[in-house]
């Protein structure tokens, strides 16, 4: 249970953050307003948001999200959780790592600004045409925060949050859609064949993956997998 509410507390954080409408613009997870009988939990962010679980007067579990502004975002906590299951889907895992490792080949731990703003451009164009380049560079600086560089769960909230918008339902299968357009664009675009890849040991303390992740990244694989992927966690 416990494991549970940290999955629903550290991705509301990740809901929480005050993207532009690029990653925003889809809303629809979000309930309608709701009377509220009890909170149940109640949790500050570290972008200063309070999230709450509640109940409401007719029973229903939800997520509240309460911005200073006074924006009241309510989620359903079963639609949350769908939200969750797709996210850490093996599927859509495999998607997106495999964007990763097209970017970075030799398994270095971070990415640098420079190397995500092309990514996360390519996606943009790719899944919504035209776009605020306001917007997506304010959505970079919220990234980013405090570093210089991004490690692969870092890149991973992130590019679920452009998935999430690009998808217009909340069946898996969109999602998988979306996100394989991401790939085929990162794949295919110019700079990615031009680009000559970085190999350097970075040491950084940030974990590299979040911790479901890890099931995934060792099914199946060979021994010089593995090496290639401890090899991030230095």
């Amino acid at each position: 249970m416990h494991r549970e509410l940290d999955s629903v507390l550290y991705e509301a954080v990740v809901y929480s953050m005050d993207y532009s409408a690029l990653r925003r613009n889809n809303r629809k997870w979000e309930s309608e307003q709701m009377t509220i009988s009890a909170v149940l939990e109640k949790f500050r962010s570290p972008n200063k948001v309070i999230i709450q679980i509640i109940r409401d007067t007719n029973g229903r579990s939800a997520l509240l999200i309460q911005r200073k502004r006074g924006e009241n975002t309510f989620i359903l906590l079963s639609d949350f959780i769908n939200r969750i299951k797709i996210k850490r889907s093996v599927e859509l895992f495999q998607l997106i790592y495999s964007i990763w490792t097209s970017v970075n080949p030799n398994h270095i731990k971070t990415i640098n600004r420079k190397l995500y703003k092309n990514i996360v451009t390519c996606i943009s164009r790719a899944l919504f045409g035209s776009f605020s380049q306001i917007g997506l560079d304010h959505d970079i600086n919220l990234d980013f925060g405090s570093y210089k560089d991004l490690v692969f769960s870092q890149f991973y909230d992130s590019v679920f949050e452009l998935v999430d918008n690009g998808a217009r339902t909340g069946e898996s299968g969109q999602y998988l859609s979306v996100a394989y357009r991401a790939q085929q664009a990162i794949l295919n675009a110019p700079w990615l064949q031009n680009s000559r890849p970085e190999f350097k040991v970075i040491k950084d303390q940030r974990p590299t993956y979040h911790s479901w992740m890890l099931p995934f990244l060792t099914q199946g694989k060979s021994d010089n997998f593995a090496e290639e992927i401890s090899m991030t966690l230095i």
